[in-house]
Parts: structure tokens; C-alpha cells; sequence
């Protein structure tokens, strides 16, 4: 199984032997065809290292180069103390690989994570007695501010995470300069883009990418659930061939259903408190997943389910917001219910996608009462807090406090998170 891994170079390798027991299936398949340059849409279940799978092979090329440079050699085997280029490579670094996602929070866990491999290999190259690269990585989504965004222009990552809707806008500003190296694209979470106009957009960003870059860039798409995949797989490649890497294998799961209650419904029930933690309990929990998901909405519990009262209601803000929501959170429904100039309309939304709308009776019929009256006016989150009910903000949750709000929900508070 550690065959794949002569691909890369020995600190790398070191690193990865280190940290994993083999690689996955998914790794084994899909590394010669990236280490290689081409194309490819890796379809695999979450927990099979697809992040690592796309990132690793541009990672230790980054490493490996750099370390040369810094070496000043062409391998990876002059001792440290050579020149310091450190001050050159800053002025002229620009970005070599663009991370996309669909969802800020996504992003935002993914720059994370990548310190661990980042960090690791380059330990391995310092006990080597290597030169170690300082190996930037940055964010640019709606969320960046006016000076971080000066500071990437003017001292670009070698690695951006960003999102479609920013990518466009880097696109078609001055800044666009420090995308003209970029070597690899990686597309995570596609299946959420492909065949929407979001999709269409960001597919015309990329071919704009490529333009500007004079060439054509590798990309790779990821996603753990694609239909139908040859579709998706021209999505990811434009005009070019994509190899697909789907090894259908399932990862070891310690699976458990939980039911709290016989009557899931029953919120009433003395056990309630101690068990599901009530109806407090839900709003938080809810709260949390709105944290996760990038969504600013304050929370309310009822016994016929937690309440999200949006704070971003621009535009498309509302149906963004409910994707969002159920792609980080897969397998929740919610129910999307917004007043648009007197005009009632309310979506389920699963999975990312809209499904079956609801008429405002039948809503008003099966949510708490304060759902009507708030989106009819005839109250306000102010008067909801006037009557004595608790509010959940998703913005007094930082990422680690909302893991551990879901971790106290599952596995009876042993719950856990990693990004793959």
C-alpha cells in the first residue's frame, strides 16, 4: 500500500508513514494521476482523505521546491546555511495553488488543517538537516477585510482558499496578477456547484483563470456524493479529460442510533431534561450548526423544533443561508420560510437543494405559534426575548465551542470532528 508514496519526496513520505497507517484507497489511486498532472474527480465517502488526496502531491512540490531554492541546489540535499533568498521569494511569490469551496465555513477548516501536513514535512526536512520552506496559506471570502486583502495582493499565499463568488471578484480586479501561476485548482464540495448557476458561474471563472495563466490549469474536484458522474467530471475539467477515482469503499464507522425518547416528538416528557437536554438544548444545538455552516441567525427552541431567525435577508442571502446549512449538516431538513412583500413562501431544503414548498396554513399548523406571528409582524425578536424566551446566537459560538455544543449531542458527549 506504500508503494504511491515513492511519488514524493523522503520528508514528505516520512511525514506520511508517521501520521497514517497505509494510505486509502482513494489516495492510492488518485496520487499517480495528479502526481502525473492530469485531471481528476475523486468520489469518495467522507473520513477517506480526499483533502489530503488533492492537496498532498502540490504540497510537496511546494515544499520540495522551495527547498531547493533555499538549499540552492536542484535536490533536496544541502545542508542549512546557504544563502537567504527569503527576502526575494516574498517579492516575488504569487499563488501556485487555488483551494474553492462552496461553503466559507468548509474553507475556513480546510486553511487549518492544512498546517498539520504543512508543518509536519517540514519538520521531517529540518531533521534531514534541510532547509524548511515557509509555506504561506490565506483566505479570501466575503468575509475578509479591506487590509487582508491588501496584505494578500501585496504578499500573495502560495496557497489561497477562497470561494466562487470571491474568486470572481479576484478575477476582475488588479489583483488578479498573483493568480498568474497558479498550477492547481482544487473544486471541493462540487457536487453543490455543478448544475446550478452558481456552477455555470464558477466554471466561467476557471476558463477565465486559465486565460490568465496562460495555460491550463490541473483541477481537481472533489465530493463524497456525485450523480450523475460523468457530468460532473466535464464540469470539473472544461474541455479537458478528467480521470475519474471512485473506489467505492466504505470507511470503518462505529455506528449508533440514539433515540432519546420513544416519541421523538414528546418534548414534554419529564426524561426530557436530563436526556435530550430540552428545548434549550435544541436551539443551541441549532445555533452551533449555524456556526459551522458560516449562517449568523439567532436561535430559538420550541417543542415543535429550533427556530433560526436569519440576520442576512440580501437578496439570495435566506436560500443561500438553508444550503448552506444542509450541506454542512447532511442529512438535516429544514424548512425555509420567508416573507417577501406580503408574499409567504415556504421550501424544504435537503442536502443542499430545494424540494417541496408548503403552504403558509399547513406551515402555521406544525411550527410554534411565534413563526407566524413573526413572519406576519405582528412581533419581533425583541418581543419574543420580552416573553421571556432564550435566544441561542450562532455568533457567541467560535468553532471549537461548536463542536463541543454537537459533541455533547452524540455518542453521549464523546463526539468528535475531523476534516478530511
Amino acid at each position: 500500500m506504500y508503494e504511491c508514496l515513492n511519488l514524493f519526496s523522503g520528508p514528505t513520505r516520512a511525514w506520511f508513514k508517521h501520521a497514517f497507517d497505509v494510505p486509502t484507497a482513494a489516495q492510492s489511486q488518485a496520487w499517480p494521476v495528479i502526481h502525473a498532472g492530469g485531471n481528476a474527480l475523486v468520489v469518495a465517502p467522507t473520513g477517506s482523505g480526499k483533502t489530503l488526496c488533492a492537496f498532498l502531491s502540490a504540497i510537496d512540490r511546494l515544499m520540495t521546491g522551495e527547498a531547493d531554492r533555499l538549499n540552492g541546489s536542484g535536490a533536496m540535499t544541502a545542508p542549512k546555511g546557504a544563502a537567504d533568498v527569503s527576502g526575494e521569494r516574498r517579492r516575488t511569490r504569487r499563488v501556485k495553488v487555488l483551494y474553492v469551496s462552496p461553503l466559507k465555513a468548509l474553507a475556513v477548516d480546510v486553511a487549518k488543517n492544512l498546517r498539520a501536513p504543512l508543518d509536519g514535512i517540514a519538520a521531517e526536512c529540518e531533521a534531514s538537516g534541510l532547509a524548511a520552506p515557509d509555506i504561506g496559506i490565506a483566505i479570501r471570502s466575503g468575509d475578509t477585510t479591506t487590509r487582508e486583502r491588501r496584505a494578500i495582493a501585496s504578499h500573495p499565499p502560495d496557497i489561497l482558499v477562497t470561494t466562487p463568488e470571491s474568486l470572481y471578484l479576484l478575477l476582475t480586479s488588479k489583483a488578479r496578477v498573483i493568480l498568474r501561476d497558479v498550477e492547481t485548482v482544487i473544486l471541493d464540495e462540487v457536487h453543490a456547484v455543478a448544475g446550478t448557476k452558481r456552477g455555470a458561474h464558477l466554471a466561467v471563472s476557471l476558463e477565465r483563470l486559465d486565460a490568465l495563466a496562460g495555460h491550463a490549469t490541473q483541477r481537481i474536484g472533489l465530493s463524497a456524493t456525485v450523480r450523475p458522474v460523468d457530468e460532473v467530471a466535464r464540469f470539473v475539467g472544461g474541455i479537458h479529460p478528467v480521470t475519474v477515482i471512485n473506489p467505492q469503499e466504505r470507511p470503518a464507522m462505529d455506528l449508533r442510533v440514539v433515540e432519546p425518547l420513544e416519541n421523538m416528538r414528546d418534548l414534554q416528557s419529564a426524561n426530557v431534561p436530563g436526556r435530550a437536554g430540552g428545548v434549550g438544548a435544541s436551539a443551541r444545538l441549532l445555533a452551533a450548526f449555524c456556526q459551522l455552516s458560516d449562517v449568523s441567525a439567532d436561535c430559538i427552541g420550541s417543542e415543535e423544533g429550533a427556530v433560526a431567525i436569519l440576520r442576512n435577508l440580501d437578496g439570495d442571502g435566506p436560500e443561500v443561508a438553508a444550503r448552506d446549512l444542509t450541506i454542512v449538516v447532511s442529512g438535516m431538513s429544514l424548512v425555509l420560510a420567508v416573507n417577501r412583500a406580503d408574499k409567504l413562501e415556504a421550501t424544504v431544503y435537503l442536502q443542499g437543494k430545494p424540494g417541496q414548498t408548503i403552504a403558509p396554513p399547513l406551515l402555521f399548523t406544525s411550527t410554534a405559534p411565534f413563526v407566524e406571528d413573526l413572519l406576519l409582524g405582528i412581533t419581533d425578536e425583541d418581543g419574543l426575548i420580552g416573553t421571556g424566551m432564550k435566544v441561542e446566537q450562532s455568533a457567541d459560538l467560535d468553532h471549537d465551542q461548536a463542536m463541543a455544543v454537537i459533541a455533547e449531542h452524540t455518542k453521549f458527549g464523546r463526539g468528535s470532528s475531523r476534516i478530511e
